[in-house]
């Protein structure tokens, strides 16, 4: 398991003195980021308070609400990338998303009902990696990629939004995968541009990765001068 995933479990196990959980499925998911994506974890956790137990009325899953607010705190503002994360949610649980339906399925297959905690650790898909039914499944993963290019012919900004809108209108058509200019954006001649995907495991990650960098390479006339990767 990711170091993410890990800690997610670890806090959703806790209990207060009272016997409630003292993380809700969307507050460990969400909490785990925050660090990292450069938010104050407490503030986090209080913004999550409400979406336990499916936004308290056995709709969609904390952990699946949490995991889209860690997109959008890693800066993924892509609709398909929200989609492709709903998508592989349905596609490792019979279609479901809903907490209601996810604890009934579990307690159908045999699971054990903790009323206590309002969610079955087999329910808790993302954290605990397992689907509905129990099984182990691969865990979804953030690959990241960051990268830095100069156009040094451009001498306008309007020529460079250009350059940019054609780049990452390529990326998200042909790889499905969230790309936006991130910095610079007031010089003309460098380019920044932010890719993220949700993907299943850490080979796809680099595969993807390596794909993603060679067709810049082949099809912007733009000079690599920088490229960063990272798998979260």
């Amino acid at each position: 398991m990711s170091k993410y995933t890990d800690l997610a479990m670890e806090r959703r196990s806790h209990l207060t003195p009272e016997g409630r959980p003292a993380w809700n499925c969307c507050q460990a998911v969400v909490s785990v980021f925050a660090e990292d994506a450069g938010y104050d974890e407490s503030a986090c956790m209080r913004a999550a308070t409400y979406f336990r137990g499916g936004m308290q009325m056995g709709s969609v899953c904390g952990a699946v609400t949490g995991s889209l607010l860690a997109l959008g705190m890693a800066g993924v503002d892509d609709p398909q990338t929200a989609s492709g994360l709903i998508r592989n949610v349905r596609e490792n649980h019979n279609g479901m998303i809903n907490c209601s339906d996810l604890l009934r399925v579990n307690a159908e297959n045999g699971g054990e009902k903790n009323a206590a905690l309002q969610c079955d650790d087999p329910g808790v898909h993302r954290i605990c990696g397992r689907n509905s039914a129990g099984e182990r499944k691969a865990e979804m993963k953030i690959a990241a990629m960051t990268f830095r290019l100069r156009a040094s012919w451009v001498r306008s900004l309007k020529e460079k939004r250009m350059i940019v809108k054609s780049l990452t209108a390529q990326l998200q058509n042909r790889f499905h995968v969230s790309a936006a200019e991130i910095g610079e954006q007031d010089v003309h001649q460098i380019i920044v541009i932010a890719i993220a995907a949700i993907v299943p495991h850490n080979a796809m990650a680099d595969s993807l990765m390596n794909e993603i960098s060679l067709f810049v390479e082949e099809n912007c006339d733009a000079e690599m001068i920088d490229e960063t990767r990272e798998i979260r």
